[in-house]
């Protein structure tokens, strides 16, 4: 889809500040993005507006010869072509080249000053920002995966140190003796006996004393791991592939976005009859729908012995829709309702009235245009119109023939698209 790109780009841009939230009070960061495009007054004047529309990023231009990889810290951007589409490349200062699909564009030349004539530059700047957001994205995860590795190889050594670790305690035994114990009280000196014999000494007895509880032993710890397993992978962000084109639609791409277009025309048209003269013109076209209108310059048309001089306007309205497309040239083919007004006058009889000829019918034709600047449009065209209602002119007691029953032109046309 063509907004996929678009829509990933604004999803980055509304997960960063949970990602990588910024100090309270922090400004926020404008990074430069210098677009290697030919700096003319057009571009440097479309570049100040679309730098007063970024919140996160300022504009420079710089010629595309200038604009070396790592020649600064700036995020450079080109406008490139593929398969007919135009494309904005950012090269970040440490991450793979970002890529977007510009869908207002139809050339590279002047880009910036045709998105500004074509009023989509607010657009291009949600675009840019979106790029500048996911890079930010990117980032902050890497980051996070670097501040993770370090955490891990700091635990092993803590948990080396910690009481838990220690061996399990042995149980003690004591041995106690009689002689060991409090002495008896003594005789009453009244008393006299014999004391009685001495009795043999006991033997030690060992006294089993309660072990003490002895703690609970503890898993080793891991093993330390290596530091290239500590390095996590530089995760990426899941780009959804650019759609691609197909036979359907390759071959007959929609034409609705067609701006306004004001055209100048000169053309040399043949009419049936054999007069063939040299018309001046212009249309006004809207999308795929035109109007027209010519000017053909006096002729002499010879019926018989007799010069007439022959005048005509051309007015034609129809559809123009588009066949194929490439880059900036194009194929289109008209269908159109053609009106002829001739005006004749014999010039052999002095102080002859004019005659009016009215004539209608179908026209068929075809055009190749090329758009240059973005804006101009140049065209070559050849027509061609069949008008069932051509008269028979006639000269009283002379000659007569039938005149502008079929018509032919090849037309140059140059004019403005906005």
């Amino acid at each position: 889809m063509r907004f996929g790109h678009l829509w990933l780009s604004l999803t980055a841009l509304a997960l960063l500040p949970r990602i990588a939230p910024a100090a309270p009070g922090a400004a926020m960061e404008h990074d430069p993005i210098v677009f290697c495009v030919e700096p003319r007054a057009s571009e440097k004047s479309a570049a100040d507006q679309l730098g007063r529309l970024l919140r996160t990023a300022s504009v420079e231009l710089r010629a595309p010869a200038e604009c070396l990889p790592g020649s600064s810290r700036a995020f450079l951007a080109r406008f490139t072509l593929r398969d007919g589409r135009v494309a904005l490349s950012v090269a970040p200062p440490r991450n793979p080249i970002l890529e977007r699909e510009v869908p207002w564009l139809r050339g590279t030349v002047s880009a910036l000053a045709t998105l500004r004539a074509a009023g989509h530059l607010d657009r291009f700047s949600v675009l840019v920002e979106g790029l500048l957001a996911e890079y930010r994205a990117r980032c902050a995860i890497e980051d996070a995966a670097l501040a993770s590795a370090a955490a891990a190889k700091s635990e092993p050594s803590s948990q080396a140190m910690s009481p838990s670790a220690a061996p399990p305690q042995l149980r003690h035994t004591r041995f106690f003796s009689p002689s060991a114990l409090p002495p008896t009280l003594p005789t009453p000196d009244l008393e006299l006996r014999d004391a009685p014999p001495p009795e043999d000494p006991k033997p030690l007895v060992p006294v089993q004393m309660p072990a003490e509880p002895s703690p609970e032993p503890t898993a080793p710890p891991p093993p330390p791991l290596p530091p290239a397993a500590l390095e996590e992978p530089t995760p990426t962000i899941a780009q959804e592939p650019a759609s691609v084109p197909t036979a359907a639609n390759s071959s007959m791409p929609r034409d609705w976005s067609r701006p306004l277009e004001i055209v100048a025309h000169g053309a040399w048209r043949w009419r049936s009859g054999s007069v063939a003269g040299w018309e001046v013109g212009g249309a006004l076209a809207w999308q795929q729908l035109y109007v027209s209108a010519g000017y053909t310059f006096p002729l002499r048309w010879s019926l018989g012995p007799s010069p007439i001089d022959v005048r005509a306007v051309t007015v034609a309205a129809g559809w123009r829709p588009t066949l194929w497309r490439a880059a900036d040239a194009e194929l289109r083919l008209s269908l159109a309702a053609m009106v002829d007004r001739l005006e004749l006058r014999r010039l052999d009889v002095p102080g002859a009235a004019a005659h009016d000829q009215w004539d209608a019918g179908p026209a068929l034709g075809a055009e190749v245009s090329y758009l240059f600047l973005g804006a101009v449009r140049v065209s070559l065209a050849v027509d061609g119109a069949w008008l069932p209602t051509g008269h028979l002119v006639e000269i009283p007691g002379g000659a007569s023939g039938t005149l502008n029953k079929f018509s032919v032109g090849g037309t140059l046309r140059a004019g403005l698209a906005r």
